[in-house]
């Protein structure tokens, strides 16, 4: 006769029904969603990953270029601020045409409204003359007093200068085709100092913050991780920050098994990857201007603006769900406590309830 085996030596999930799973020694029927519920919670998802730039957008981007013509560092970071703006919206668009949008269809902001407008560029042809700039920027300056005609002239010729070499800095409106691309892959690759995003982040800058605070600051987080943004040196270990999440230093066998990974997608062949040594170029170059000279490229900053303010509302949602669901589970604590301390009716004779019947 065969000695049974212990119980011990099974699997944990022997003699499991299909559709539960076992929980403290016990079995619990697991639920599985049904199409509406799967439909919602998809609806909820896109719904998420608009309101999130939406936010970004608003909040941190629009604030502070309404009414303004950009150009530079702020016009490029204001592009991909509303770039990602508008991805997320697209996202939102198809889905609400689909069948199963239609159903649990998502809220979109009103195309008509200005404050979801595209940034727009300050060109020269934009301008009025040099004359007209230093006119307006005299009426700006405080009053010298009484100058003397020698004075006076001095005094008209150094504002208008400057006005001349602002106009004669700025470029010209382009043309819609490769010079309009050649333009913005011009803008995107132009670099800033750490002085600059330190500037513009001044309340009273009156600029567009590259890099703004993101939060107050917490003892069990360095300034880099809350803001990044306080000091000069703050600033530079948030972008070293981002470097090397955006740029990871892999060896040759990790990049070979990534690759290989990556053949395996449809889209590969329409957008090839660099190679293992164009990866390690561009990583020193990038890591290289920021430590020897102090530069970086606008376009990783406004990466980097986005990925910290993303990770942030990301954190501060994941506080809420965590903060909601324990006062839940206290809640239904005191409840059952409540119900478990209320006292036990007795009844003797004619008035219980069920005599007479």
């Amino acid at each position: 006769m065969r000695a049974k085996p212990s119980r011990k030596a099974q699997p944990p999930d022997v003699g499991r029904p299909p559709n539960q799973q076992p929980v403290a020694g016990k079995f619990r029927e697991v639920v599985e969603p049904d199409a509406d519920q799967l439909v919602r919670l998809e609806s909820e998802r896109l719904s998420r990953e608009l309101e999130t730039p939406k936010k970004y957008w608003l909040n941190t981007v629009q604030l502070h270029i309404a009414n303004r013509q950009l150009q530079g560092a702020e016009l490029r970071v204001a592009e991909h601020a509303h770039w990602v703006l508008r991805e997320a919206w697209d996202k939102a668009a198809n889905w609400n045409r689909r069948e199963e949008g239609k159903l649990a269809p998502i809220e979109l902001p009103d195309a008509n409204d200005a404050h979801y407008a595209r940034p727009e560029p300050l060109y020269a042809d934009n301008l009025p003359p040099a004359q007209v700039l230093a006119c307006i920027a005299a009426s700006l300056l405080p009053k010298p007093g009484d100058l003397a005609d020698d004075k006076a002239i001095l005094r008209a010729a150094e504002i208008f200068a400057p006005s001349e070499r602002y106009a004669a800095s700025l470029p010209k409106k382009p043309q819609s085709g490769p010079e309009d691309y050649r333009a913005a892959f011009s803008n995107a690759c132009s670099q800033v100092t750490a002085g600059e995003i330190y500037r513009s982040n001044k309340t009273d800058s009156g600029r567009l913050p590259l890099l703004p605070p993101l939060g107050q600051r917490r003892k069990s987080l360095d300034a880099s991780e809350i803001t990044g943004a306080q000091t000069e040196d703050a600033i530079r270990k948030a972008l070293f920050k981002h470097l090397e999440a955006s740029l990871p230093n892999e060896s040759r066998a990790e990049f070979d098994n990534r690759r290989q990974e990556e053949e395996k997608l449809p889209l590969f062949r329409c957008c090839p990857s660099p190679t293992f040594q164009q990866l390690q170029d561009a990583r020193q170059e990038q890591f290289g201007d920021l430590q020897r000279r102090d530069r970086i490229q606008v376009a990783i900053v406004a990466k980097c603006r986005w990925e910290r303010f993303r990770k942030h509302a990301e954190a501060q949602l994941h506080r809420k769900m965590k903060t909601a669901k324990a006062r839940g589970k206290k809640t239904k604590r005191r409840v059952t406590a409540a119900q478990s301390r209320e006292p036990v009716k007795k009844f003797s004779g004619s008035q219980h309830p069920t005599s007479g019947r």
